[in-house]
């Protein structure tokens, strides 16, 4: 886990140096900006639900996994980074 951490960071940094397999696909903020187009625009009541029971418990657990990751290998500081953001 330890060693993946580096190339993690250049994901979350933006990384422009790999292709994203299927066209169209957003990465980083452009994702979050046109997420939140498609918020403002109105979203449809389904697509709401979906989001509200799939996309947002899953990136709470992968915030959960990441805090225990960390904590795992010592990172304390990171961990708790990590729990906060998850209100805990």
């Amino acid at each position: 886990m330890r060693r993946s951490l580096p190339t993690g960071l250049a994901w979350l940094a933006g990384r422009k140096d790999a292709e994203v397999p299927t066209p169209g696909t957003l990465g980083q903020a452009e994702a979050v900006e046109r997420t939140a187009e498609l918020v403002e625009e109105g979203l449809d009541p389904k697509i709401r639900m979906l989001w509200q029971a799939f996309a947002v418990r899953v990136g709470a657990r992968r915030l959960n996994d990441l805090s225990a990751c960390l904590s795992l290998l010592g990172l304390d500081a990171g961990a708790a980074v990590a729990a906060e953001q998850l209100g805990r």
